[in-house]
């Protein structure tokens, strides 16, 4: 589970539960419900003319808030949010978003998510389904995982492992998880989620390491190889040791990143690896973002790590520590 902020525990959250708010809804009658009311004349009026053109000056987003701040904004808000103009409707989407939290109803009325969805479209009701901060808009928002378009994947990913670190819900990191093992998104995007999750630490993904470590993409196999150093430190040794007598820059880098944490106790075995490393000229891409990455930088940081004192060498107790203080 997530660490939490230095000397505090974690302080997870539930997600709220959309059914029993939807059941309490519907003791209030549609005709006194703020969305269903129709709204004014005037205010027709003014949407249809801000969906033709925004003031001068102003964004169609911002025009579209002051509209919504009306006693009939969230009627308004509900007809916007399904015009046909795509750019009406991302605008509306967005704008809405904060009114749902009083008008939750609206949720009802978002355009479906599919893999025909435009890209704007698409992430405004990703950002609007994880704004609600509950279940089952949550759970429409992880559709988003199949949409053909890299950036609106990433935006469901990133949220669903926010969720993880922030509330006790596992639906949404489980379906993440599941869409990485199906190895069917973008290779960028499986890498920087992979290490996300990896850093992360849940001990419970450990089995989902070991089979991603023979994955077909070499970059995620090295970010599973690294997550699973992290879970299970003492299984890492022998592949560190043998990844770093390797030629290939990645699977020098890859043994680097597991190093600190598979001879943390033992840096002394690694001394004549991390000579040869840190003299290196060779780099790598990170998969992630095309970035290079020298051997020779993350030698050299791996190598401070490892530098630091063992585990095993701190004092006990204080009376041991006084006596080291007295010694030197």
């Amino acid at each position: 589970m997530p660490a939490g902020r230095a000397n505090q525990p974690a302080r997870l959250r539930p997600l709220c539960d959309f059914a029993r708010m939807a059941a309490e809804l519907q003791r209030v009658p549609l005709a006194q419900d703020a969305v269903f009311r129709p709204p004014t004349v005037l205010g027709k009026a003014e949407l249809g003319r801000l969906r033709k053109q925004p003031p001068p000056g102003q964004a169609l987003e911002g025009a579209l808030d002051g509209l919504f701040g009306q006693p009939d904004g969230p009627a308004l808000a509900r007809l916007a949010v399904q015009d046909k103009d795509p750019r009406v409707a991302v605008a509306a989407v967005r704008a809405a978003a904060v009114l749902a939290e009083r008008h939750p109803r609206l949720y009802a009325f978002l355009p479906t998510l599919d893999a025909r969805t435009s890209v704007e479209l698409a992430q405004a009701i990703v950002q609007f389904d994880f704004a609600t901060g509950c279940d089952t808009p949550v759970h429409f928002a992880l559709d988003a995982l199949h949409h053909p378009d890299a950036r609106v994947v990433a935006m469901a990913a990133h949220g669903a492992l926010d969720l993880a670190e922030a509330t006790t819900a596992s639906a949404p990191l489980n379906r993440t998880v599941q869409w990485l093992a199906d190895a069917k998104g973008s290779p960028a995007l499986r890498v920087a989620i992979a290490r996300r999750l990896g850093n992360a630490g849940f001990v419970q993904l450990l089995p989902l390491w070991q089979r991603l470590a023979a994955d077909r993409d070499l970059a995620v196999a090295a970010e599973a190889q690294v997550a699973a150093a992290r879970l299970s430190p003492a299984a890492a040794r022998g592949w560190v040791k043998a990844a770093m007598a390797d030629r290939s820059p990645w699977r020098q880098i890859t043994a680097l990143r597991a190093a600190p944490l598979a001879y943390a106790f033992d840096p002394d075995a690694l001394s004549g690896h991390l000579a040869r490393l840190c003299a290196s000229s060779a780099f790598w891409r990170d998969a992630a973002n095309g970035a290079p990455v020298r051997v020779a930088d993350v030698c050299a940081r791996v190598s401070a790590l490892l530098r630091a004192e063992a585990v095993d060498a701190m004092p006990i107790n204080p009376s041991t520590s006084s006596k080291k203080a007295r010694s030197r």
